[in-house]
């Protein structure tokens, strides 16, 4: 809004995008309609720009997903789509990326259907990253490097969270599947794979 407000021109129109289409099914819902955090960030953006045009844009046009997803300095200096935005919006043709229709499920229509359905859930705690023998097994050998390393000793907050960034660290290094007999496969596949290099920590294990 400063920079609307410091242009010395008369605007006959402002035009927004958003890559989220539950952003703008939120913007699109009646006012003091679904969750009160939600109604108020609505509010907010609507005051301050209330005559504005909501559009649906692809991810992949979207330069803001550029620095998410990834990319070198060295490539930034030549990415035209972070530099100039995508090439339809400084094109002459009249056309943007349109607001894709959607619906927004009330969740009184949403149970009324599973009613009329005769939908039964049935759960299974086992195989939910939450509940059952996974995460108890995970928590079991936590708590097992826990007692090996500081057995009765008393600890204080910082010490204790580098104890257990370590701890972690030794849980993703373990291999996932059984080792190789090949001696020229080190590498073996564990968690620690999933975990971007950037935010990686030492393993203190080499298997």
């Amino acid at each position: 809004m400063c920079m609307l407000s410091g242009l010395p021109i008369q605007l006959n129109g402002v035009n927004l995008w958003s890559d989220s289409q539950n952003v703008l099914n939120w913007i699109h819902l009646p006012p003091k309609k679904g969750n009160q955090f939600i109604v108020n960030r609505v509010a907010q953006i609507k005051s301050l720009v209330p005559q504005a045009q909501w559009n649906h844009i692809a991810g992949t046009s979207d330069p803001a997903d550029s620095a998410s997803r990834g990319i070198s300095p060295n490539s930034l200096l030549n990415h035209s789509l972070w530099w100039s935005g995508p090439q339809w919006l400084s094109s002459n043709e009249p056309f943007s990326p349109s607001l894709i229709e959607t619906f927004v499920i009330e969740p009184e229509f949403d149970c009324e259907c599973v009613a009329s359905q005769f939908i039964r859930w049935h759960f299974i705690p086992p195989y939910s990253p939450h509940f059952g023998g996974i995460w108890e097994a995970a928590v079991k050998k936590t708590k097992n490097h826990l007692l090996r390393a500081c057995k009765a000793a008393v600890l204080n907050f910082e010490v204790l969270s580098i104890l257990l960034c370590q701890v972690e660290a030794c849980l993703n290094s373990r291999p996932l599947v059984p080792v190789s007999s090949d001696p020229n496969d080190v590498r073996a596949l564990t968690p620690l794979l999933e975990i971007p290099y950037s935010s990686r920590r030492r393993s203190p294990v080499d298997f």
